[in-house]
């Protein structure tokens, strides 16, 4: 009786379908979820660097002044709709020589949701005209997934976010 009743389940076609959704909903899940996550990363990074090209436009015509940290993350922050708070927005300048390339640190400054007190690593100089200065951003962001796909498998700066780095080369325009 029992034998022919695990004949009789093994030879039922009935469900099938079911067990096809349970094997492939799970791996089709996380393919979607990481295409949106994805997605939305190449967003913000697109977005952020149009918002830093903007503002460094506006420092290079000297639209914007005083140039220090606070006006100039204000003012990416203004060209920057994806970004949720400006406190996510950390800049680093530095003047450079043309004679002597010698770039920022390879790792960027992020800002840090921890501890807002976190020392900006580089000074904002005057800049003069004619003056070669590099700018990097790096922008935080929360995963819109945490769990799921991408969002759970890229690294992490701080409290669960992710940080995104913008780097533009510029020359001051003379000033008359």
């Amino acid at each position: 009786m029992i034998g022919r009743f695990v004949k009789g389940f093994l030879a039922s076609e009935e469900g099938t379908a079911t067990l096809e959704f349970c094997l492939y909903f799970v791996p089709v899940m996380y393919i979607f979820f990481t295409g949106l996550e994805l997605g939305l990363v190449q967003t913000r990074h697109v977005m952020l660097e149009r918002s830093l090209d903007l503002a460094v436009r506006d420092v290079r015509l000297g639209r914007l002044t005083p140039v220090n940290h606070a006006t100039l993350s204000e003012r990416v922050c203004s060209y920057n709709p994806l970004l949720s708070s400006c406190a996510d927005l950390r800049l680093e300048m530095e003047r450079l020589d043309p004679r002597d390339l010698t770039l920022i640190a390879d790792d960027a400054d992020c800002a840090d949701r921890g501890d807002d007190e976190k020392p900006i690593r580089s000074s904002f100089d005057r800049l003069d005209g004619n003056q070669m200065a590099i700018l990097r951003a790096c922008a935080l962001f929360d995963p819109m997934f945490p769990g799921a796909g991408l969002g759970a498998s890229i690294y992490k700066e701080s409290e669960g976010a992710y940080g995104l780095i913008a780097t533009s080369l510029f020359v001051v325009e003379p000033r008359e």
